[in-house]
């Protein structure tokens, strides 16, 4: 399912963000990023490998980033769940141009050789090697968000997102000891995984929409927010932790200026 967030306004002050002249689109990308709270204590990872316009009426960047590592220990309480991130590498790459009379913004992240495990904490030096909450492997991970609008008559604005994957391998006791496998492209809001307590979505999609209302009501999005694999926790029992939040691979977004 597709989730939208509008705003009503007047029809009389839709032009505001629909016509005239053309604003800048804003894009941004990111490789991956975790946050939770467990127990009451909040822990995260922050965004990794990424890019964000700026003023620029023209710009078309690209970061490429080497193999990351990176574990995040939830809590300090005993027997504390971990999250291990490996890949082999990363590129996040935004590109968008306005001018006159149109605008346009993309976002695009990849996200190769990718290894997530949600797992019981190992010291260093233990032979131990305990079954994974949540484990999640792919050679690649691959988003784009898009956004283009024409400030002319007829006034239309755009946003649309895409996923690509190969090999994505998810297993663990989060999804029932299931082993879960995708390759190719995805439609958005693919639900791969639901429970009371934990939703997988691929290609997960938010748009930010106007609605303007005189004789009948027009949507009119500006901005869309997507994300290849996005895991959404919701009081998961992780040994004797509970644990809330959200982890984002290959994040990426696109949009007006003036929404974005």
């Amino acid at each position: 399912m597709q989730f939208i967030r509008a705003l009503v306004i007047p029809a009389s002050l839709l032009g505001l963000f629909a016509s005239g002249p053309a604003c800048a689109a804003g894009a941004s990308a990111s490789a991956f990023s975790a946050n939770f709270t467990t127990d009451g204590v909040n822990t995260a990872i922050d965004p990794v490998n990424t890019l964000s316009s700026g003023p620029d009426p023209r710009y078309d960047k690209t970061h490429k980033a080497g193999a990351y590592h990176n574990q995040l220990i939830l809590t300090d309480a005993a027997s504390p769940p971990a999250l291990t991130v490996d890949t082999s590498g990363s590129t996040s790459r935004i590109l968008g141009i306005f001018g006159i009379d149109t605008s346009s913004a993309e976002g695009d992240a990849t996200v190769t050789g990718l290894n997530l495990k949600l797992a019981p904490y190992v010291p260093p030096g233990s032979n131990a090697i305990p079954a994974p909450y949540l484990q999640i492997t792919a050679n690649s991970v691959h988003e784009t968000a898009n956004y283009d609008a024409l400030f002319i008559v007829p006034n239309r604005m755009r946003v649309s997102s895409a996923g690509r994957f190969d090999g994505l391998t998810i297993t663990g006791s989060l999804v029932g000891g299931k082993t879960l496998k995708v390759t190719g492209a995805q439609k958005p809001d693919t639900v791969l995984f639901q429970s009371d307590t934990v939703t997988i979505t691929l290609n997960s999609k938010l748009v930010t929409a106007l609605i303007s209302c005189s004789l009948k009501c027009k949507l009119t999005p500006y901005s869309v927010r997507a994300a290849g694999v996005d895991v959404a926790l919701n009081g998961a029992k992780l040994g004797k932790h509970k644990v809330s939040g959200d982890i984002s691979v290959a994040a990426v977004a696109a949009g007006s200026g003036r929404g974005f």
